[in-house]
């Protein structure tokens, strides 16, 4: 009897050091835009599989034919692509081609990262602007439903949407099974500051579609974007506390590196964070 009491006891603790199996993902900040400019895409995708990468993010729609073709040859996914709906004071603009990209989002699962920027006349945060926004993106969103779409605001320090309380609102607001939000760590530091992170990521959880992470120092809200954008495992801010909750409370999305800006050769940046990630998931 003694003997099963203890196993009770201990399966529990143990099962949660296999509860991180969350895929992985590297944004195109990571690999794209001057990192190797030369290299085919191919070639880069080919030092994502053998790194260990679950896939990538795109940005724009529609995502191109050959992008998803690469993708599939390696068995990688398009986790995300990433498009801009700036608002103004008549409009959020919605792209023309949704509808008729979100045949081939669907069927490779691709999410659409939303980044509202703001036009003249339209301050960041400002409930203002929900008049016009949410109309929209019910309407979005109702397109993207037909295809299996999921739509995700992507909060950007310095936008109309820009902290884990407007993509709250707004989802809110919206109201549809397929509209939440992402979780981008980097801009949630520059917002909010390090010590709203976790009530943010609580608060944020059944909204919840996408994590990005990346290493970043504490106490640097004020601070540049190299100190809130480095590669994962540097950087004096704790990521377990992060991903242990995100992952107790529920989360089994994906988490993407951001990689944004990051100093240093391509494939030594991908490498390091994947040995970081490996890192985090043994300390679960």
């Amino acid at each position: 009897m003694r003997v099963i009491l203890l196993t009770m006891i201990v399966l529990p603790m143990a099962a949660w050091a296999g509860e991180l199996s969350n895929p992985f993902f590297a944004m195109d900040t990571a690999f794209m835009y001057g990192r190797d400019p030369k290299m085919p895409l191919e070639e880069k995708l080919d030092d994502l599989k053998s790194l260990g990468y679950a896939g990538f993010n795109w940005t724009n729609l529609p995502v191109p034919e050959n992008v998803y073709k690469a993708a599939d040859e390696r068995g990688l996914k398009v986790f995300t692509t990433y498009v801009g709906m700036p608002l103004s004071k008549d409009k959020l603009a919605v792209p023309g081609n949704l509808e008729a990209s979100c045949e081939a989002l669907g069927k490779h699962g691709t999410m659409i990262w939303i980044h509202i920027g703001c036009e003249k006349g339209v301050k960041k945060s400002d409930e203002a602007g929900d008049e016009i926004a949410v109309p929209a993106l019910q309407g979005a969103a109702d397109i993207a439903a037909k295809h299996n779409v999921k739509l995700a605001l992507y909060p950007h320090a310095g936008c109309w949407v820009e902290s884990i309380d407007d993509c709250i609102r707004l989802s809110k607001k919206v109201n549809r099974p397929n509209f939440g939000l992402s979780f981008n760590l980097c801009h949630v530091l520059k917002v909010s500051g390090d010590a709203k992170v976790l009530d943010l990521l609580t608060a944020a959880q059944p909204h919840l579609f996408v994590l990005q992470i990346s290493g970043a120092d504490s106490g640097s809200q004020a601070a540049g974007w190299d100190k809130l954008i480095q590669p994962v495992g540097r950087g004096t801010y704790d990521l377990q506390p992060l991903i242990k909750l995100a992952v107790k409370n529920g989360f089994t999305g994906p988490i993407g590196f951001q990689g944004y800006g990051i100093k240093g050769e391509r494939k030594a940046i991908l490498t390091e964070t994947m040995e970081g990630w490996k890192k985090l998931k043994a300390a679960q």
